[in-house]
Order: structure tokens, then C-alpha cells, then sequence
């Protein structure tokens, strides 16, 4: 029998996001057991769990882990197959409810679900949390594919998890910690607060880290506020998408402007190519910027920088009173509140064309 764990990975489409996931778990294990082979992969249930089960006789260790739209329903299918008993872990709930002590747990039950008894491994914002569950002497590890969140869940638990089973390999990761305010933060809300604006965030799977990057501003109470919005994709474009959610904010809201942060998207046309969508909407047009990451960037410093170049426009809006290109115009009023909201094909997109931005951080804005 093996001593070092096995590495599985259930993941029906692989991209360039699951594989930089991938590689961040593979990274750490080999960094506590060397030697470790790299990952099996499987495509559906049955598969899985026939590979799950040969491992099992292979090692006490296995680390499985689970491309983010599989990662829920493959959570119910362990619990069943395994028999294993369900409880809600009250940190991810902390962390999905944005701390509040009286939301309901059964809220959050898909996210918040675990194994009873089991070690959690939490993400920044409580998505897609890593469990490792145990019976008798042996573990099963179970992890996001996810880019973003995969170096939380690897330093708040996974690794410690893994040295303690494995002592003598290296220490382990800082935990992440809270986000510091940073400068764009801090000039953004101080601008917007000076002009007596105000801006509805639509939340997405990425508006946490922009949260989390402002909410220690000052004046971020003042003049940021997280909405939830309902506005289908259908045959939009991503950027039409991401327009239409930051217009949607405003008009919810009833806010001077509206903002909005895509996912991670992986290009069609080439796997390397990995980008995000940001959008500030007034109540007559928005401005979209499609950021792409350089080659060895990671999917987390990408949305780091997404993140910055939204608090940029915001600010840039705010000093200029309008658009570039429209400047000192009157900080425009919230739209009526019989106001439709505007097709897509009428929402004006402005792409940003931030060379300074790109040169200074080393990304493409476009």
C-alpha cells in the first residue's frame, strides 16, 4: 500500500482555470509527500466512484478534487454513497451571510453542508469550502477546482491537514487574512463620497474580493452597497451580460451609478487566455473593461487587479463627474422609478483603454 495520498480530480470539461486548481493542490501535496502521482481524472459519478473505491485499496489517503459546477451535487452523491451524516458549518455560514450572527443557516444548506465531524477548509468568502472526512484509518480529502479560492482553502487548513498526516514536509502556507484596504479602495470611496455618489455593486462570484478589498475604507459605508440582481444571461455576450448587471444594480438601488464583476472566463478561441469583465453604469451609459491576465498569472492575482481597475473607474467617474469623453457633466440622478431597464443593444459600451493601468501593473486592459 501507498503511503503518499492518491490524487483524483472529477472534472467534465478542463480549462486553463481548473488546471492552474489543479496544479495548486498537486503543488502542495508533493511539497509534504514527494512523490506523490499526479492526478486520475473522471468524468461522470459512476466512474468516480469505481475510482474512488480502487484507491481506497491503493492508500489510506485520497484527495479528490471537483470542478466547481460538479462540486455541490458531487457533495450530496458522497454523502449518500458514503452514508455519511450531514451537519451546517456555522464558519461558512459566517462567511456567506457577510457575518451576520441571525441569518438563517438552512439559508446556505448547499454551500454550508458538510460531512459531521469533519475538518472544513474554508475559502475567503465561504464558497466551495474543502472537507476532509475520516473513517477509521483513512481520509478523503475533498477540494474546488477553483482558481480563485484554491490558495485559501489550501492555507486555511488543507495543508496543516496534510502535514499532520504526513509530518517532515514543509511548513505550511500563511492562512490568507483579512484584505487590506488598498489605495484604489480608499481614493475611490473618498471621490465618490466628495461628489455625494453612490454605487450598487450587483453581486457575482467575484464581488466578495471587491467587497472585502473596500470594506475597510472610510467612506465605503457612505457610498458602496452589494445587491443581489436577477438578469438571465440568454444570448448575451459576457460583456453585454456584465452591462446589463451593473445597470440593473443602479436601477435596484436607485444609486448614481452601477457596477459589476464578472467570473473568470477561460477564451474559446485559446485556453491560455484568461479575462475579466468589470462594468460602471450611469443612468445613460456604461463603460466595460475586459482585463486579461499575462502568461503565469494566476486566476486569483487576476481578480486582485480587476478588482483595483473597477475602483479606478469608479474613482476616474467620480473626479471627472461623467465618463471620459462626457466630463463635467452633472453628477447624473438615479433613474425614475417607472424607468425600464434599457435593452441591451441600447446600453452604450465604452471599452476601456487604460495603457497607463496596463503598464504599470503589467496587464492588458481592453
Amino acid at each position: 500500500m501507498s503511503k503518499n495520498p492518491q490524487l483524483l480530480a472529477l472534472v467534465e470539461k478542463k480549462t486553463a482555470y481548473v488546471t492552474h486548481a489543479q496544479n495548486q493542490i498537486a503543488g502542495a501535496a508533493a511539497r509534504v509527500c514527494p512523490g506523490t502521482e499526479p492526478f486520475v481524472f473522471c468524468t461522470n459519478n459512476q466512474e468516480l466512484l469505481k475510482k474512488l473505491t480502487a484507491a481506497f485499496t491503493q492508500t489510506d489517503t485520497v484527495i479528490l478534487a471537483v470542478e466547481c459546477p460538479l462540486f455541490l451535487q458531487t457533495k450530496n452523491l458522497l454523502f449518500k454513497a458514503l452514508g455519511l451524516k450531514r451537519e451546517i458549518s456555522k464558519d461558512i455560514v459566517q462567511l456567506l451571510s457577510g457575518g451576520d450572527a441571525q441569518a438563517p443557516e438552512n439559508g446556505f444548506a448547499g454551500q454550508a453542508e458538510v460531512p459531521k465531524g469533519s475538518s472544513v477548509f474554508l475559502s475567503e468568502d465561504g464558497l466551495y469550502a474543502g472537507f476532509a472526512v475520516v473513517s477509521g484509518k483513512q481520509h478523503l480529502i475533498v477540494l474546488p477546482l477553483d482558481a480563485v479560492r484554491i490558495d485559501a482553502v489550501i492555507a486555511n487548513g488543507f495543508f496543516d491537514y496534510l502535514r499532520a498526516l504526513y509530518p517532515g514536509g514543509e511548513s505550511a502556507p500563511a492562512a490568507a487574512g483579512p484584505a487590506a484596504v488598498t489605495p484604489q479602495a480608499e481614493k475611490a470611496c473618498e471621490a465618490l463620497k466628495a461628489k455625494n455618489m453612490t454605487v450598487a455593486v450587483a453581486s457575482t462570484k467575484t464581488s466578495c474580493f471587491l467587497e472585502a478589498a473596500a470594506k475597510n475604507a472610510p467612506a465605503a459605508g457612505d457610498c458602496l452597497a452589494f445587491v443581489e440582481c436577477d438578469v438571465e444571461k440568454g444570448e448575451k455576450t459576457h460583456k453585454e451580460h456584465i452591462a446589463a448587471l451593473a445597470f440593473a444594480a443602479l436601477k435596484q438601488k436607485g444609486s448614481n451609478l452601477g457596477a459589476a464583476m464578472s467570473n473568470v472566463f477561460v477564451s474559446e478561441t485559446d485556453s491560455s487566455k484568461v479575462f475579466v469583465f468589470v462594468a460602471v453604469a450611469d443612468a445613460q451609459r456604461t463603460r466595460v473593461a475586459k482585463i486579461f491576465a499575462e502568461p503565469g498569472e494566476t486566476p486569483r492575482q487576476l481578480i486582485d487587479v480587476a478588482v483595483e481597475s473597477l475602483l479606478d473607474m469608479l474613482a476616474d467617474y467620480a473626479e471627472r463627474n461623467g465618463f471620459a469623453g462626457f466630463e463635467n457633466s452633472a453628477p447624473p440622478a438615479p433613474p425614475a422609478a417607472g424607468s425600464g431597464l434599457l435593452p441591451t443593444a441600447a446600453i452604450a459600451l465604452i471599452c476601456a483603454a487604460a495603457a497607463a493601468l496596463s503598464a504599470a501593473v503589467g496587464w492588458m486592459v481592453r
